[in-house]
């Protein structure tokens, strides 16, 4: 159900050009769309039964239905901007009654469950990994270990060996983070409080427990209150380091057996390797979020290449959106994590509806005339030319005034053809698709300026 946030996206740009252009929705549209809102936060009942007999969704499918605009409304900018948003909605709402039968389905643990929202893409199962992050990440974990043996052996300190495990656990530990070194300084800060909290308990409580019952006393108390912290996500890291390295360093061993300086030898040397692989860290992976943020988004302009190049052959077009959907789900937060201003998660968003807009086209253009293939085809050329010139140039750039040119163009042409077939159903459902992928196409580049929040002025 990750498209739903996709869908939204999609749907929210021609409501938005509708009301600049209008001060206000179409007639009708402002009160199904509080319909809507009002359906999505309506509780959800539990049973599956319940959701089948919700009657709700089809009575909003036949508004809907009811409003789509005519062929020969679709001439207008505004008819056009209507039936993309409509269409849109509907698949919303398939996607949104989806989500809630699941539900129900996961809740009643029942697998008797039909999807609403079907789609041709739909059924991949293929993911994206940036093997080239993945490749450098493990470098730097690889090497870290080899210098911290190397510095061990050359030292010649007997208990260095603590300090290469526990560089080598820190820095494996944490590879797969975008800024690792964090990370790694607060596995370090609570080593240090376990060396300190080992200490009191080895040289200052131990001397005075002489059975059983009062060793499990004494560590009771402490232990009990760090796990109460453990399940809670702001502490996990934090406790979980802590409980553990100081039940290690403590070392409870039959007899009593304390010696201060075999103690400071054996558990700074953790402490130390610590500090070694959050120093090598710093050094080797001194970016953030932001250079993932940039290889992604690169990567996704790479695949709306491949989605507008007629001549390419795309295996499996499902395994493709899947793995184009999976990458947009692994960048959002890394946008969030960025110091960027300009919004990016929403241009990532419109970037992977330019590809899915391309993908339609692609299907749809073999149902077309001749001379409207060959419309859709100099959008297609158009489209690839703009993405390779982003990506050779390493940064988004304007969209070119002549591909939205060529968008309108052959929208334009799409719709003269769709009023001309208007008794063909088949051919108007062809010609409405491809007129939706346009405009979807055209607002994903070229999306509707929206006004500034009350709060941005603050």
């Amino acid at each position: 159900m990750q498209i739903f946030l996709p869908l939204i996206s999609s749907m929210a740009d021609p409501l938005i050009e509708l009301i600049d252009k209008h001060g206000t929705h179409p007639e009708g549209l402002e009160a199904l769309l509080k319909d809507v809102a009002a359906w999505v936060g309506s509780p959800v009942p539990r049973a599956v039964q319940d959701i089948e007999n919700d009657r709700a969704p089809d009575a909003l499918r036949e508004r809907i239905h009811a409003m789509r605009p005519s062929v020969e409304a679709l001439a207008s900018a505004d008819g056009a901007l209507l039936s993309n948003a409509l269409w849109r909605l509907g698949q919303v709402i398939d996607v949104w009654q989806d989500i809630r039968a699941l539900r129900a389905a996961i809740l009643n643990e029942t697998s008797e469950w039909r999807p609403h929202f079907r789609h041709w893409r739909l059924g991949g199962t293929a993911r994206f990994f940036d093997r080239g992050m993945m490749l450098f990440s493990t470098g730097v974990a690889v090497s870290a270990i080899i210098v911290a043996c190397g510095l061990w052996i050359e030292s010649g300190w007997n208990d260095g060996a603590g300090a290469v495990t526990l560089a080598a656990v820190a820095c494996c530990f944490f590879a797969a983070l975008d800024e690792p070194a964090p990370q790694v300084f607060t596995f370090f800060l609570a080593t240090c409080m376990s060396v300190v909290f080992a200490g009191l308990y080895v040289f200052a409580v131990l001397p005075h427990v002489h059975d059983f019952p009062m060793l499990v006393l004494i560590f009771s108390v402490p232990f009990l209150i760090i796990g109460t912290l453990i399940p809670r996500p702001r502490f996990t890291l934090v406790t979980m380091l802590t409980a553990v390295n100081t039940a290690t360093f403590i070392s409870i061993q039959s007899a009593y057996e304390a010696n201060f300086f075999v103690f400071i030898n054996s558990n700074l040397a953790g402490v130390a390797g610590l500090l070694f692989a959050f120093i090598w860290t710093r050094m080797t992976r001194p970016f953030g979020a932001e250079l993932a943020a940039a290889r992604l988004t690169r990567s996704a302009w790479a695949d709306i290449v491949l989605s507008a190049s007629s001549a390419e052959v795309i295996e499996d077009q499902r395994n493709l959106y899947a793995r184009m959907l999976d990458r947009l789900m692994q960048l959002l937060p890394r946008h969030a994590a960025t110091d960027s201003h300009r919004h990016p998660s929403i241009e990532s968003f419109r970037d992977f509806r330019v590809a899915l807009n391309a993908l339609d086209l692609r299907r749809t253009r073999r149902k077309l005339p001749v001379e409207l293939q060959s419309s859709v085809d100099i959008v297609l050329d158009a489209l690839r030319h703009y993405f390779e010139m982003c990506i050779a140039r390493r940064a988004r750039q304007p969209v070119p005034a002549e591909l939205i040119r060529n968008i309108d163009t052959a929208s334009a042409q799409v719709t003269s053809r769709a009023i001309t077939n208007a008794q063909d159903v088949i051919a108007e459902k062809w010609l409405r698709d491809t007129l939706h992928a346009l405009v979807g196409m055209r607002l994903s580049l070229h999306p509707p300026a929206t006004p500034p929040s009350p709060d941005s002025h603050t």
